[in-house]
């Protein structure tokens, strides 16, 4: 009894202490709050104002105290314990004073600077785009005036120089992809789950965002990137947002999604989760003339699909800052679609109709560990995990006959990747910046396949496995230095790339340049240079036969190499948000797909092939437009020349080239402050192109949407109309050599969306990664 009575005691003693502890806390954390004065600045939109000067003054006027507020629009001032005054000063902003009786001040308003000089009225703009370390920095704050942005991804469609199809951003002018990095850091997220990041993502979290035709190389990406850059605080802080979505693209999709984010001074968490039940419908027509033997044979048919499918989404970080300037960060993101079901029937003038049931599912794991050490050492590893089954029953329809099946297919792939890196900069004497680092990824891609011939009797049944071993290392080297009191700017690196895929190797050496000159605030010239090469997905290069009717076929290609790009970008700035840009690329064993009508027989042959190149020569203009706080709008006026040479594809050859021109206007235009409505509307053409020797049609789109903020801004209702005239997809024709085709695929595409957000709290930066999941699956 006396030893229980002693720990109880025990216990007490420690409970007393840790309250006693918690009361002094409490107590020195009031008196910190009376000796220090507290608010938060921000405009007539209600946005925070960064970097207004704040000034503490003696009733005489005396100088007492300064700072400026933060990114969140907040600042802190030591109480003097006697009457003082306040001073608020902002050049784009009237000046404002007050004299408070109490140190919480709460929010203050600033109305935005207007001055009159003899009858022309002069109202201060914040410069849209400027140059931060060879970067095209874009202020976010003007973009979020006048509009209701309701998530990141939004707030990024507003950048003049940013198209988005709704599935992705591109950067105008791009070669190839465009990546998405948050803080300069990799995303271990696929395109659309990092989109679907993004769009959980708060617009009031985002600072800036850069554009960077040559991102540096311990970014880890391939192309162009748009580096978003997120809210940074010292004080707790938690914000969320909820989303309900629903569309309808000739059939009903339900999307909901929620983020969570919580930090303070030494740690942050982050979890996003987004579940889809999608179901969507398309059809395809073709008509065919093939020649087989010097006979044309006249061939017409259409294809019917419809998709359901439900996914969830899960991602998580936690970072944890061990000193000022040395962090851990923990990543795990999870991609699961349980059950996806295919139905496609297809109808056939010469060839059995065909009924094609496909069911399956897929999953993805990533974990990723990085820790970023005071000295500026950054390291890091991650596992991914990837698995897709499929499994496909086809039924050929003949007249005066039951439905017999005509084969059934399974088809398993199972990706183990490895991977990790390290990267140093250091900040040496007369502005010189050194950076090398390494990164290493191995890959084992398992694929399985089973095909049943029961129309046959078996008779061209097979059970094939392939197992595929990638191994990726790269080692590289950079410097920049800035000249002439920072108008003349170079960044260079040169990255060496091992590169080994079963008994295939290749080698190369990778040299990336930027120059940036600013030779006045109003001017600003860019050129860039890059080459990066790019990998077919590991199952285009698998040797599979699938059929998708009696007619049409699809064949892997293990023979596969990957693309080498070459890309030079040209931009002028004026007035910080006029853009010209002029830029060329050429890609040496480009890989593409194309149908293929057989000249041996009545076959139309789907296949992967690399050609010998494309090039494409690309000027644009970028003009924002804006017309007092009513009507904005971004203008992108581009003329191309894209041209595909290929010496042997089966067997044809062909040179082609071909000059576009395309016109695209992103308006917004405000109906209301109170309440505050407003509409936004796009428009979009483009004159015919080619690609390959498809022959493309000139396409036109229109968009429309209307949002109603209300709450404070904290609860946002959008209806929103896509390709509202169902023109947005090309028709496609084949006139070239015996390759003769029409084929139409502009049905179903128009869609509504109906969606309602709502944010809470406040919030704090964070750090996200992704895996490249491109090569993955078989899309």
């Amino acid at each position: 009894m006396k030893t229980i009575i002693d720990v109880l005691q025990c216990h007490i003693k420690r409970i007393t202490l840790f309250f006693a502890v918690i009361l002094v806390v409490t107590v020195l954390q009031a008196q910190e709050n009376r000796t220090t004065v507290v608010g938060k600045v921000i405009g007539s939109d209600s946005i925070p104002l960064i970097g207004v000067g704040v000034i503490m003054q003696n009733l005489d006027s005396t100088f007492i105290n300064a700072t400026t507020t933060d990114s969140e629009g907040y600042f802190r001032l030591k109480y003097p314990n006697k009457p003082y005054r306040i001073l608020f000063q902002h050049i784009a902003y009237e000046p404002y004073s007050i004299e408070p009786s109490s140190n919480e001040l709460g929010t203050i308003m600033l109305k935005d600077a207007i001055n009159e000089l003899k009858g022309i009225v002069v109202t201060a703009e914040r410069p849209l785009l400027k140059v931060e370390d060879s970067r095209l920095t874009y202020d976010l704050v003007p973009l979020m005036k006048n509009r209701i942005i309701d998530n990141a991804y939004d707030l990024l469609k507003e950048l003049p120089s940013i198209r988005s199809d709704g599935n992705a951003l591109t950067l105008n002018g791009a070669a190839g992809e465009t990546n998405i990095i948050i803080n300069g850091k990799t995303s271990n997220m696929s395109v659309s789950q990092l989109n679907d990041y993004l769009k959980s993502l708060p617009a009031e979290r985002v600072e800036k965002a850069e554009i960077v035709y040559n991102p540096p190389p311990q970014w880890h990406v391939k192309g162009v990137a748009i580096n978003v850059i997120l809210k940074k605080s010292d004080q707790y802080n938690l914000q969320g947002q909820i989303q309900g979505i629903w569309n309808n693209t000739h059939d009903n999709s339900y999307t909901g999604n929620g983020s969570l984010f919580i930090s303070n001074k030494k740690a942050s968490f982050d979890l996003l989760y987004s579940y889809k039940n999608n179901s969507s419908v398309s059809r395809s027509t073709t008509y065919s003339r093939h020649t087989v033997d010097e006979e044309i044979y006249n061939i017409e048919s259409s294809s019917n699909e419809k998709t359901k499918n439900q996914s969830h989404n899960i991602y998580s970080n936690i970072s944890y800052n061990l000193t000022e300037k040395s962090s851990l960060s923990l990543t795990y993101n999870g991609q699961l679609t349980p059950k996806t079901n295919e139905h496609t029937s297809s109808l056939n003038n010469m060839f059995a109709d065909a009924l094609s049931n496909d069911e399956g599912n897929n999953n993805l794991h990533d974990v990723r560990l990085t820790y970023d050490a005071p000295f500026g050492l950054s390291i890091g590893s991650e596992y991914t995990y990837y698995n897709n089954e499929m499994k496909q029953n086809m039924q050929y329809i003949k007249e005066e006959q039951d439905n017999e099946t005509a084969f059934i297919y399974n088809r398993e792939q199972q990706i183990n990747q490895t991977a990790f890196f390290a990267d140093m900069a250091h900040h040496l004497s007369h502005n010189w910046n050194l950076s090398y680092g390494a990164n290493y990824k191995y890959t084992k891609n398992k694929n399985t396949q089973i095909y049943d011939d029961e129309q046959n009797n078996g008779k061209d049944s097979y059970n094939q496995t392939s197992t595929t071993e990638e191994t990726t290392a790269n080692l590289y080297i950079g410097a920049k230095k800035s000249f002439f009191k920072k108008k003349l700017s170079i960044d260079f690196s040169l990255t060496g790339e091992l590169y080994k895929i079963n008994d295939y190797k290749k080698n190369a050496l990778l040299p990336n340049t930027t120059i940036t000159y600013v030779p006045a605030s109003k001017h600003i010239l860019q050129l860039s240079y890059n080459t990066v090469r790019r990998y077919p997905s590991y199952w285009q290069r698998q040797d599979y036969v699938s059929y998708n009717d009696e007619y049409s076929v699809s064949y892997g290609n293990p023979t596969l190499r990957p693309a080498k790009t070459s890309y030079i970008n040209l931009l002028y700035v004026l007035n910080n948000k006029y853009m010209l840009q002029v830029s060329y690329y050429k890609v040496n064993d480009f890989f593409i797909s194309q149908s293929y009508q057989s000249t041996e027989k009545l076959q139309l042959i789907h296949k992967t092939f690399n050609i010998d190149y494309t090039t494409a020569f690309n000027t644009s203009l970028i003009i924002p437009v804006k017309v007092s706080k009513v009507f904005s709008s971004n203008i992108i006026a581009s003329a191309y020349n894209e041209r595909y040479k290929n010496n042997e594809w089966f067997d044809i050859s062909y040179d082609r080239n071909k000059w576009t021109g395309s016109l695209m206007a992103n308006n917004t235009i405000v109906v209301s402050q109170k309440p505050n409505v407003t509409i936004n509307a796009m428009a979009f053409y483009r004159t015919p192109t080619i690609q390959g020797i498809w022959n493309l049609s000139d396409n036109w789109a229109v968009n429309a949407g209307i949002k109603w903020a209300f709450a404070g801004k904290k609860a946002i209702l959008s209806f929103q109309c896509d390709d509202i005239f169902e023109s947005m997809m090309p028709t496609i024709k084949v006139r070239y050599g015996k390759q003769y085709q029409d084929i139409n695929t502009n049905f179903y595409r128009r869609s509504f969306s109906l969606a309602f957000t709502y944010k809470f709290n406040d919030y704090k930066n964070k750090q996200k990664k992704s895996i490249d999941t491109s090569r993955f699956g078989t899309d």
